[in-house]
């Protein structure tokens, strides 16, 4: 995290001395340097009403408690005047739905500011003119292109309202400042409610990115070369603290949708024009946690991902606390959450394994063919294991059983490498599902060398009987190896290597004269990059399997061995069998 964005983490609201419910976590000042300036930037005290959090802060060493105003999810969950409606932003929802306006919502929180009545009329008009801008560009332009008349009008005029976004922003918290100061808090309610029109004007740019892939290119354009995006990061950064659980869902969607391309991502990451923004986003998304759906779980985490942070800790405990408070998940949003841990190799604590672990039992005969190998490769990487949760084994082995015949490749090693990760064991069922879907891809050439090694890695843990399995005459251990034989090994590295040794040795396979050579040549090459335990365990798998290493092999693993930096722990341990294979190849331990 940046220094500006630590400090704008950090600010501190002068609100008086109404009482707050809303703290600066302490991962934002964990500098001693930021707290000295938070400290001297100080005027008064104020207060959290939740002991657990200011003994968090005390441990930080801050010589003060700070905290936030307040910024309490309204319990109603309204979005414009036409009756009670729960928005949730997702990929495939009613986007002309979301659309209708929050018109009369606008004008209502104008009627509600502070001062005169001449102000208040200001007020009025302002917020009514931005609305009913914000309702006309709804109707979105379509045919001529990037260059026509009527496109460029649409994103002129998104600069325009959102600029008058921006000063009406200002406004609001200056009513807000003023009114603190009275000891009132009518000007925070309406910045509650004004929060929601930055969510609206970025849905604008989705629904119209999302038209075609012609509107997408034009709207990708357009926030490369105007500055739509720093504008739209000042106005957000403003009302972001006072937004509720919906607004905050849908801006994260919208974020999430925007940024998920490779030239937003490096616009971002050059300018860092989304770091004045992502404090108060964070913060409002840790408050707000415990009041979203399942789909703002996912979409606070979609923004983690495309804006590659690395969550909080305080952030990730809040996180999955929420999402063990969820017991009703869909196929989709538990595919995307699996997915989200997956890529990010998420440790999942216990009480949210048991929750989704349950989840997954639940929704097991319901999911498709995608969705069970994104379930079972996310709940593998967070650290789930079949013994932890009941019925969890069966409805694996079902899902498995039931769709191995229509796994595309990577489905298939995805889906074999969990079920051994999982610690699924495998029966006589499975064993012949496994065998039967792998060689028939294999018979077509259709794994990459990465995808065989995650394959007999997961039929090592899944203890299969690779050599009495067998599928139309052929055996497990054949069909692999003749996959490997025409994939190569080029795309192995120092992990695939080892694993695919250790996983050969674990199976005690017979493998033929060619990919032994395959074998140890390509770990021959990468010796120089294996740390202490790596190359032991190289040693003790080849002695396992024994395989015959030649000479250049063993010089160039003694020579790799003595520089490496030795891990004391893992040498004591493995010491014996180290000697063992050492012995084994007429090789000298020093």
């Amino acid at each position: 995290m940046s220094s500006h964005m630590a400090r704008q983490m950090a600010r501190v609201w002068d609100v008086g001395e109404q009482r707050v419910d809303c703290f600066v976590p302490p991962w934002v000042v964990s500098s001693s340097g930021l707290r000295a300036e938070v400290a001297r930037g100080a005027r008064k005290k104020v207060w959290t009403e939740r002991p657990t959090e200011i003994e968090q802060l005390s441990r930080c060493s801050m010589s003060r408690v700070f905290a936030l105003p307040v910024v309490r999810a309204a319990s109603t969950r309204e979005w414009g005047s036409g009756g009670k409606r729960t928005v949730v932003e997702d990929a495939d929802g009613d986007d002309d739905a979301r659309e209708r306006g929050n018109g009369a919502e606008d004008t209502a929180l104008a009627a509600r500011g502070n001062g005169s009545g001449s102000s208040r009329r200001r007020a009025r008009t302002a917020s009514a003119q931005l609305v009913r801008d914000l309702d006309r560009m709804g109707h979105l332009p379509r045919g001529q292109g990037p260059q026509g008349e009527l496109w460029q009008a649409w994103f002129e005029e998104m600069m325009s309202v959102v600029y008058s976004a921006e000063g009406e922003s200002r406004r609001r918290l200056q009513d807000k400042e003023a009114s603190a100061l009275r000891g009132r808090d009518n000007a925070i309610e309406d910045l509650r409610a004004f929060a929601i029109t930055p969510a609206r004007i970025l849905r604008l740019l989705v629904k119209f990115s999302k038209t075609s892939p012609l509107h997408a290119e034009a709207v990708q354009a357009f926030l490369i070369q105007t500055e739509f995006l720093a504008r739209w990061v000042a106005l957000a950064e403003a009302t972001m603290l006072f937004a509720n659980s919906i607004t905050m869902t849908n801006v994260s969607y919208c974020l999430g949708s925007l940024l998920d391309s490779a030239c937003m991502t490096e616009l971002t990451a050059r300018d860092g024009v989304l770091d004045p923004l992502l404090p108060s986003w964070c913060v409002a998304a840790y408050n707000n946690m415990y009041e979203f759906q399942p789909q703002g779980l996912i979409n606070v985490m979609w923004v983690f991902h495309v804006a590659h942070i690395e969550p909080p800790p305080l952030i990730m405990e809040r996180f999955w606390d929420a999402a063990s408070r969820q017991t009703e998940w869909t196929p989709g949003e538990l595919h995307l959450i699996f997915h989200h841990v997956g890529r990010r190799c998420m440790r999942m604590p216990p009480h949210a394994r048991a929750v989704l672990g349950s989840q997954i039992v639940k929704l097991g005969p319901e999911l498709g063919t995608g969705f069970t190998a994104f379930v079972l490769w996310g709940a593998a990487r967070g650290g789930f294991h079949v013994d932890e949760v009941e019925g969890l084994a069966a409805t694996v082995q079902s899902c498995f059983i039931r769709l191995h015949s229509r796994l595309r490749n990577d489905e298939l090693a995805r889906c074999i490498w969990a079920i051994g990760e999982l610690g699924v064991r495998a029966d006589t069922q499975l064993s012949a599902a496994i065998v039967s879907s792998f060689n028939t891809f294999s018979e077509k050439d259709k794994f990459s060398s990465r995808q065989l090694v995650r394959i007999l890695t997961g039929v090592a843990q899944s203890e299969l009987p690779v050599d009495s399995a067998h599928w139309s005459g052929v055996s497990f251990a054949e069909s692999w190896s003749r996959a490997l034989e025409r994939s190569g090994v080029s795309g192995w590295g120092v992990e695939h290597v080892v694993e695919a040794i250790r996983a050969a040795a674990m199976l005690r396979i017979s493998l033929s004269d060619q990919i032994q050579t395959l074998m140890i040549e390509k770990a021959r090459t990468l010796l120089p990059h294996m740390d202490h335990p790596q190359l032991c365990a190289l040693l003790i798998d080849l002695a396992d399997l024994n395989m015959k290493p030649n000479s250049e092999f063993l010089r160039a693993w003694q020579d790799a061995e003595r520089a490496a930096k030795r891990d004391a722990s893992a040498a004591a341990s493995a010491k014996a069998d180290v000697g063992r294979a050492a012995k084994h190849y007429g090789i000298k331990l020093l």
